[in-house]
């Protein structure tokens, strides 16, 4: 049983390490994202589609409105996943992330940013 317990506790700890996903240099919380999915594009690769509370959105609107033209460094653990050149205000709270992802890498990057397995399709009940 000791062996046990000293095989999972390192396994806990690196589930649960505190990570960094940062916008534009600004670090964005687990609480300030609300999902984080991936989403297969039509070329066979996948984006991950990352939905912001309404402060992280605020946030994000106000760092893609500075930045209009710019390119903007998205990183995760400060490992850069994209720098998209921002077209516009982003003021949904919804960014997509496209990069030559394959489906199980977005899947993998989206828990890394979100902390949480992505938000049933449907808030309806079965």
């Amino acid at each position: 049983m000791k062996r046990l317990l000293a095989l999972a506790i390192p396994l806990l700890i690196a589930a649960h390490a505190p990570r960094s996903f940062t916008i534009g240099g600004q670090n964005f919380a687990e609480t300030e994202i609300v999902d984080a999915r991936a989403q297969p594009d039509l070329d066979g690769k996948a984006a991950i589609l990352v939905t912001f509370s309404p402060d992280g959105a605020k946030r994000l609107a106000t760092i893609s409105k500075a930045n209009i033209g710019k390119p903007v460094k998205i990183e995760l653990d400060g490992k850069l996943l994209a720098e998209p050149t921002v077209q516009g205000e982003i003021t949904e709270g919804i960014a997509q992330i496209s990069g030559n992802f394959s489906i199980a890498e977005a899947d993998t990057l989206a828990l890394a940013i979100s902390g949480k397995p992505p938000l049933g399709d449907s808030l309806e009940g079965p």
